[in-house]
C-alpha cells in the first residue's frame, strides 16, 4: 500500500503536460479524434468507448500503419504479442517463404519496412523452428528497435563481423543506457525501450562461444548475426516486454478477448491465398 501511495504522489508531483505525455494520452487522443472524423460514426460516444477498450486489450494495433504501431511502448508491446498468438503454426509449412513472411505480417500492419523482414529472416531463417521463431523475433526487433540500431553502431560490424574487444561492459553499458525520447506529436514518449544488461552479456558470451567452434570466424572476431539470433530467440526478452506490459499479458497472452481478432486475421489470409490462387489459374491460362 505505501508503495502505491508514493506512486499516486509521484503522479500529483507531475505538470499536466508531464502527465499527459507520460501516459501518451494526446497520442491516443489525436488518433481517436481523427479515426472518428473519418468515419463520421452515427454513435460518437460509443465509438469512443469502442477505441480506448480496444487499446486497454492491446487490439488496437491490427491493421494499423508502422508509424501508430511504434508510436508508444503500449503498442509495440501489443504489436509483439499479436504475433505470436494470431498465427497458429500449424497451418504453415517449414521453410516458409521471405514474401510469404511478409504477407502474413502485413495482415496486421500493411506497410511494415521490408528491411526489417529480410534483417530477420536472415538471422533467424525459417528451417529451425520456423513460424513462431520468425514472429517473435520481428516482434523484438519492432520493439527494440532503437536498441538493436545502437547495438549496430556501437560494434560497428566490417563484412558482418564485430572485433571481440567490443563484447566488453563499456559496450552492454553503453547499449543499455536510458536514452531520450524522440520529441514531438505521435513519437515515443517514454524512453526508448533496452534489454536488461545481463540479457545483453549473455548474448555477447553465447556468440563468443558460437565463434570459438566456427571455422568461418578468426580467433579476433565474432558474427553479428550470432549476437542478434541470440536476442531474437530469447525467451528472457519476451518476459521483460510481458513484466513491463503486465495487463496487456493478461488481455493477450492469456487468450482473453481475441478470439475474434484471430479470426478475422485468418479469414483474411484465406481470402489472400485465395486470390492469388486464382491470378495463378488465370496466368496459366
Amino acid at each position: 500500500m505505501l508503495f502505491q501511495r508514493d506512486q499516486r504522489d509521484d503522479l500529483f508531483a507531475l505538470s499536466s503536460d508531464e502527465y499527459l505525455q507520460k501516459f501518451n494520452v494526446r497520442c491516443y487522443l489525436n488518433d481517436m479524434v481523427r479515426l472518428l472524423l473519418e468515419s463520421r460514426d452515427e454513435k460518437p460516444l460509443e465509438f469512443i468507448s469502442e477505441y480506448f477498450l480496444t487499446v486497454a486489450k492491446g487490439t488496437h494495433v491490427t491493421h494499423r500503419a508502422y508509424e501508430y504501431i511504434k508510436a508508444t511502448l503500449h503498442n509495440r508491446a501489443a504489436f509483439c504479442m499479436l504475433l505470436r498468438i494470431v498465427f497458429d503454426p500449424k497451418d504453415f509449412q517449414a521453410g516458409l517463404k521471405i514474401e510469404d513472411f511478409a504477407q502474413l505480417v502485413y495482415l496486421l500492419c500493411p506497410d511494415l519496412p521490408y528491411y526489417m523482414f529480410k534483417k530477420v529472416y536472415s538471422v533467424v531463417g525459417p528451417e529451425d523452428d520456423g513460424l513462431p521463431a520468425l514472429m517473435q523475433a520481428m516482434g523484438i526487433h519492432v520493439y527494440f528497435a532503437e536498441f538493436l540500431n545502437d547495438l549496430d553502431t556501437a560494434l560497428q560490424p566490417a563484412d558482418g563481423l564485430v572485433p571481440r574487444e567490443l563484447l566488453s561492459d563499456a559496450t552492454v553499458t553503453q547499449v543499455t543506457k536510458a536514452k531520450p525520447a524522440p520529441d514531438g506529436d505521435g513519437a515515443v514518449t517514454e524512453s526508448a525501450p533496452t534489454p536488461p544488461r545481463d540479457t545483453v552479456h549473455l548474448a555477447f558470451k553465447n556468440a563468443a562461444q558460437r565463434a570459438d567452434v566456427s571455422a568461418d570466424v578468426s580467433s579476433e572476431h565474432v558474427l553479428l548475426d550470432h549476437i542478434l539470433v541470440e536476442l531474437y530467440t530469447s525467451a528472457e526478452l519476451l518476459q521483460h516486454i510481458s513484466h513491463r506490459h503486465p495487463a496487456l499479458h493478461a488481455s493477450l497472452c492469456k487468450g482473453g478477448g481475441v478470439d475474434g481478432l484471430v479470426g478475422g486475421v485468418v479469414q483474411a489470409h484465406d481470402t489472400m491465398v485465395a486470390s492469388g490462387r486464382q491470378r495463378r489459374q488465370k496466368t496459366a491460362k
